[in-house]
């Protein structure tokens, strides 16, 4: 399906397509009609990428992206995992994605230990150290990743050893430059947020975002530079940002409880659109439903389709 209007109708586009044909990760609209989604290929130690012409109903196959400096030293070393944490498309056409980093050999039997040198296995999913690494030509190419919490080298550890594993990640850049992060809790209490104020080359030490979130959070800055995080818990909520991060509303229900696992964009300014599905599960129809929501520094304010 697709909209026209800022998501005001809907119209079938194509259809049904058949899950297997479609790629995993997010979608970019590149412009000229084309989407593009990217994978972490740890295995063959590439960032990948693939594209539609026609809205996403067909694909072409995986191309090779070039990772550009030194991953072997911090990424790729021996008894490590890594995957992808999700992935964002700024203003300016700039890519950039969470990179997942752990230890192969320190979960066992849902016992998360102590890492020397490494930090503290606290919350975190199997330690996980999350790097970034950002693409400035839509996915050919990626940069070095750094590390997306500065925490332990203030405590004399290795650059890789905070307490958590940054899956889920939502992003967003604000009109001012400012890069704002937030992630799933998984054993934390509420989200981890980070921040970057030149442009993703360094990132400062995670803390607590004042609420919880899971169901894979999606973040939105407004043309305003009103932050937006749409996420599950409790029900389908979300939390406004007047000031880049710093402070945050009490946050508003705007749903049941729902998986969530949606998304959410901003089709007009200072008005997203948030679409999710009602249920994930083989019982209940997956059903989407769509909201219209205007941002202000008053809190949201739902619309209808007029």
């Amino acid at each position: 399906y697709h909209s026209l209007d800022g998501g005001r109708s809907w119209s079938q586009y194509a259809g049904p397509v058949r899950q297997d044909t479609m790629p995993p990760g997010q979608r970019f609209a590149l412009g000229q009609g084309v989407l593009r989604t990217v994978k972490f290929d740890a295995e063959d130690r590439q960032v990948a990428y693939c594209d539609s012409v026609d809205k996403g109903l067909t694909w072409s196959g995986w191309h090779a992206g070039k990772l550009l400096g030194d991953w072997e030293r911090d990424i790729f070393r021996e008894g490590t995992w890594n995957s992808l944490g999700g992935s964002a498309c700024f203003p300016d056409g700039t890519l950039m994605a969470p990179i997942l980093h752990g230890y192969k050999d320190l979960y066992h039997k849902e016992h998360f230990a102590s890492v020397p040198n490494h930090g503290m296995g606290t919350w975190g999913t199997e330690i996980g150290q999350s790097y970034s690494s950002m693409s400035k030509d839509h996915g050919v190419t990626w940069s070095e990743p750094v590390p997306m919490d500065h925490a332990a080298d203030h405590y004399g550890d290795e650059p890789d050893g905070p307490c958590f594993g940054f899956l889920e990640t939502g992003m967003a850049q604000l009109p001012s430059g400012r890069i704002v992060s937030l992630s799933r809790p998984f054993r934390s209490p509420f989200m981890w947020q980070t921040q970057s104020d030149d442009g993703g080359k360094s990132w400062q030490a995670a803390t607590y975002a004042p609420f919880s979130g899971a169901g894979g959070a999606d973040m939105v800055a407004t043309r305003s530079g009103y932050l937006v995080i749409v996420k599950r818990g409790p029900g389908l909520g979300l939390s406004i940002s007047l000031d880049g991060g710093v402070n945050w509303d009490e946050g508003t229900g705007i749903d049941f409880t729902t998986s969530y696992n949606g998304t959410a964009i901003e089709v007009e300014p200072d008005v997203i659109l948030v679409a999710y599905p009602l249920a994930m599960d083989e019982i209940r129809p997956a059903l989407m439903r769509m909201q219209r929501i205007s941002i202000t520094p008053d809190g949201p304010v739902p619309l209808g389709t007029d």
